[in-house]
């Protein structure tokens, strides 16, 4: 399977070639916080799950993203769709294996968690603030 990039409006994808509505990965940028990032979606056809897809289109997501800034701050939410097979302890436990660490769990259904691509950049402890970025000066 191929994966592409394209652009449309304010959101960005990756996607698998063969499938672009069905197997993708989207995300914005965070026009109030500079070098912060929101990975609104990342769809994969339950026919094709646990082949690596969403792996890979994350990670080309995180590529993209590195590509454009190398110290951003990347967010994700980890939220099943109600009719999914998926949980949210499923989710988490995928996006904690690509480095992703929890900042926020109060929500049942909902778990946050950020990347940091540059750990330099990183606030100890990691939790929801207007700072996302530890001071570097």
């Amino acid at each position: 399977m191929t994966i592409k990039y394209k652009e449309d409006d304010d959101y960005f994808y990756v996607y698998v070639e063969e499938y672009p509505d069905d197997c993708y990965c989207m995300w914005t940028k965070n026009v109030q916080q500079d070098k912060v990032y929101s990975i609104e979606r990342l769809d994969v056809l339950p026919l094709f799950r646990r082949n690596g897809i969403a792996r890979n289109l994350l990670n080309a997501a995180i590529a993209r993203i590195k590509a454009e800034c190398s110290q951003a701050c990347i967010e994700i939410s980890a939220q099943p769709d109600e009719d999914s097979e998926v949980t949210k302890d499923n989710l988490v436990k995928f996006y904690q294996s690509l480095d992703f660490e929890i900042y926020q769990n109060f929500h049942p259904k909902r778990t946050e968690l950020r990347l940091y691509l540059d750990t330099l950049t990183k606030p100890e402890p990691l939790f929801d603030s207007p700072y996302y970025f530890k001071s570097t000066i």
